[in-house]
């Protein structure tokens, strides 16, 4: 599995956060705490429609709608596929923070410096 990987010591650094990190593009999403509806009638006018730019559109268990967005971004990954490769990485790398960005992309984290 493909992860986002960076490093908490690195904020606003583009440096590879490990030896093992290369760039690779992740898909977009967008995700707003209001429903459909409200978004239309509260951010159309300087955003258009919910609907009328990216795909994929649905509501998440929050009740928040969340669309896949045309472009891509480009950022730090790292291929993992089991609990050992885990592991190993963890001993050469140090803690780490497992978050969810978005149902659909994980990042890890390096945790090499205190922040909040």
């Amino acid at each position: 599995m493909i992860y986002r990987i960076s490093r908490a010591s690195y904020y606003g650094n583009d440096a590879s956060p490990c030896d093992a990190a290369f760039k690779h593009d992740f898909d977009c999403w967008m995700v707003r705490t209001c429903n459909e509806e409200e978004f239309n009638n509260i951010l159309s006018q300087g955003e258009g429609l919910w609907r009328d730019s990216g795909s994929e559109h649905h509501v998440t268990q929050e009740g928040y709608i969340c669309k896949k967005l045309d472009e891509k971004d480009r950022c730090w990954a790292i291929e993992i596929n089991t609990l050992g490769e885990l592991n190993d990485f963890i001993v050469k790398n140090g803690d780490i923070v497992i978050s969810e960005e978005c149902k659909y992309s994980l990042s890890l984290e390096i945790y090499d410096a205190y922040r909040e």
